[in-house]
């Protein structure tokens, strides 16, 4: 069985982060901040197109402009156009490399690529980076979880312990992630149940719903996760 009511934390529009202005000062060209400022403002109304070639024409008047180097490859993960993507991202991580979003947001392709192993090694340097952020530790748990999904344990011992050690790491970073939130990121609790019905723990994944649904209890699939947790103790452990 598999838990399909809980989802790869991948996040849905593509944003590298979910936070304020960005901080990075920059002494901009004129033109190119009023091409950028246009650009932010058709993408608030939902042009896209005339905001990314707004963006574009800030770039091409001052190539280290790092808002619109960033938001431009917001714009095109979107898109799934990440060839872009990483190519303004590239530049952007050479103008500020200490922004821990630019890594996000190069772990997000990767976990659209599911190169899960290589995501997860990127969410750990923008938690590295930004180490007061739990959203990095979730998505490099949740990297983990996937990447050792991958792994066939019956291959070889060598295969199952990578595949413990993945597991092992994403508990770590998920329980480091509920630490730094307060205990206040439900969703963690999500993340937690799905590593451990992946390892056969049933008991313990449904003990990590219901401490959701305590914590998010109108939540929309509430029905369906209680369902989940009724499959869980009506189906026999594996080893």
């Amino acid at each position: 069985m598999s838990l399909q009511v809980i989802p790869t934390m991948v996040l849905r529009d593509g944003s590298p982060a979910t936070r304020g202005a960005v901080s990075f000062v920059q002494d901009v060209p004129q033109e190119a901040r009023e091409s950028f400022l246009v650009g932010v403002k058709l993408l608030r109304e939902s042009k896209t197109e005339e905001s990314v070639a707004s963006l574009q024409k800030a770039v091409s008047i001052f190539p280290d402009y790092f808002d619109a180097r960033f938001i431009l490859a917001r714009e095109f993960i979107k898109q799934g156009n990440f060839n872009e993507a990483i190519t303004h991202l590239d530049q952007a991580r050479r103008i500020n490399p200490k922004d821990d979003r630019v890594f996000q947001a190069f772990g997000t392709i990767m976990i659209h690529q599911q190169k899960y192993a290589v995501a997860a090694r990127i969410f750990a340097e923008a938690s590295r980076l930004n180490p007061r952020d739990p959203n990095h530790l979730i998505l490099q748990g949740t990297a983990l979880i996937d990447e050792a999904t991958r792994i066939d344990p019956t291959k070889s011992q060598a295969a199952a312990d990578e595949r413990n050690y993945a597991f092992s790491e994403a508990e770590k970073v998920l329980s480091r992630a509920y630490r730094l939130s307060g205990k206040k990121l439900a969703v963690v609790h999500l993340q937690m149940a799905r590593l451990y019905e992946k390892k056969g723990e049933r008991e313990r994944a449904a003990a990590e719903l219901e401490q959701y649904l305590r914590q998010s209890p109108d939540d929309k699939k509430a029905t369906e996760i209680r369902d989940a947790i009724k499959k869980l103790r009506a189906s026999p452990a594996r080893g």
